[in-house]
């Protein structure tokens, strides 16, 4: 994230309220605050909004985490400073709002107000792009390595996930993994979830298979999946602004 709030107003003329409100309340991820009435929020998901407009009704004292949208009189706010991973709904809107006139931005409280340009340069690299390792599943496959309460997750497009780090894998380290999962078979084979403490889910448009597994005595044909999620958590875990990686590419936080 590159900003706590952007701050919108058109160049010329005055901010349509009505138009921008009808906007925001056609959007199947969006709700109008139920406690103050003014803010907009916005969630990644049609669920994640039902469950955070639920949130928010039963602990009024709390703002569950999302984009949040205030129209004032003389600019529009968005606020991203706890979005989660609903910023790319941030991008859309915003995009959405420039694309009839002209419109400044200001970020944060600085610098000035400047012509707004593409709104994706105020966003970190990937925002607004599908993201099939969350939500529901349209096509391709999606793998979920769980152990020690840490998941991993891997969609056949190549795209990752790991708790708020997200990324691509490598054409190698695709096939790596490709090759590791090729190995498991039937996961009905592996069904003691009452003393399982590791799972491996592979889901798809039909449902989700899971395998309940013993992190401490793994069956032989996940060992290559566990070698290879324990290879790119340790590089995650060392990861800063400078680091590149054979494996792991276009690596972000999303907060």
């Amino acid at each position: 994230m590159k900003y706590e709030e952007l701050k919108l107003r058109p160049s010329n003329g005055a901010i349509d309220r009505d138009t921008i409100t009808a906007w925001l309340a056609s959007r199947d991820y969006a709700f109008l605050d139920p406690i103050g009435g003014e803010v907009w929020h916005l969630s990644a998901t049609k669920k994640e909004m039902e469950d955070s407009r639920h949130e928010r009704m039963a602990n009024p004292a709390r703002v569950p985490w999302g984009v949040l949208v205030l129209l004032l009189p003389d600019h529009v706010s968005v606020n991203a400073y706890r979005s989660g991973n609903a910023e790319g709904r941030a991008l859309e809107f915003i995009r959405w709002l420039v694309s009839d006139g002209d419109w400044e931005v200001q970020r944060d409280w600085g610098p000035p107000f400047e012509p707004i340009g593409d709104p994706a340069r105020l966003f970190p690299e990937g925002t607004g792009e599908p993201d099939p390792t969350i939500g529901d599943l349209t096509e391709g496959i999606r793998y979920t390595w769980e152990i020690a309460g840490r998941s991993f997750i891997v969609h056949t497009s190549g795209q990752w996930r790991y708790h708020d780090w997200r990324g691509e894998l490598s054409p190698s380290a695709l096939a790596e993994w490709d090759a590791a999962v090729g190995k498991v078979g039937e996961l009905i084979d592996y069904m003691t979830p009452n003393t399982a403490t590791a799972t491996f889910d592979i889901e798809d448009e039909s449902g989700l298979d899971r395998g309940w597994l013993d992190a401490g005595d793994l069956p032989a044909p996940f060992e290559p999946i566990a070698a290879l999620v324990e290879r790119w958590i340790a590089e995650l875990e060392r990861w800063n602004e400078a680091s590149t990686s054979d494996d792991l590419r276009r690596v972000r936080q999303e907060y």
